[in-house]
């Protein structure tokens, strides 16, 4: 953030500022910022033909909600658009895996121009799960753009709050 102030040199006999100040900590400040996204998102600086996507179609991730719902974890993914067979949930090794390719559209065409920004292309999504559930009571159900993945939580792994008296 810079911060300039201005300011008048002896002699200008009240006119407007000629010169201006600049906070001489402002681009450490700025610098600063920079190392913090370094830190807090250190993939935005990875070189680009790591993410560079397959055959001119962008990249794209869902969101997903992930929270405790009685005795199950459920998880949440936002995929509209998607058909069934075009999505795959799969758990390995207590990794919970969503994955799946949104096709393009190519049917949309008005006078000889195109524009599209709805992501296409594959997905994939890891959720590292603290327990290993029995992958044979996971449910997973997909209705109106959301997949619903229900698993099971083990007893000793459920989240129980617990009442601290007060003296």
């Amino acid at each position: 953030m810079k911060t300039d102030v201005p300011v008048t040199r002896k002699g200008d006999k009240g006119t407007a500022a000629t010169t201006r100040w600049q906070d001489p900590l402002a681009a450490l400040r700025d610098l600063e910022t920079t190392f913090d996204a370094i830190w807090t998102r250190p993939f935005l600086f990875r070189n680009p033909a790591w993410t560079a996507p397959a055959e001119g179609d962008a990249p794209w991730m869902p969101v997903i909600d992930v929270f405790e719902k009685d005795t199950d974890l459920v998880v949440q993914a936002e995929i509209p658009g998607m058909k069934k067979k075009d999505v795959k949930v799969s758990l390995d090794q207590g990794v919970l895996t969503i994955e799946g390719q949104r096709h393009a559209d190519t049917g949309i065409e008005k006078d000889g121009w195109k524009k599209v920004e709805r992501y296409r292309g594959m997905f994939r999504r890891r959720i590292p799960l603290a327990f290993e559930p029995d992958s044979a009571k996971i449910h997973a159900r997909y209705e109106d753009g959301i997949l619903e993945v229900t698993i099971p939580m083990p007893k000793e792994v459920r989240h129980r709050p617990e009442n601290v008296p007060i003296e």
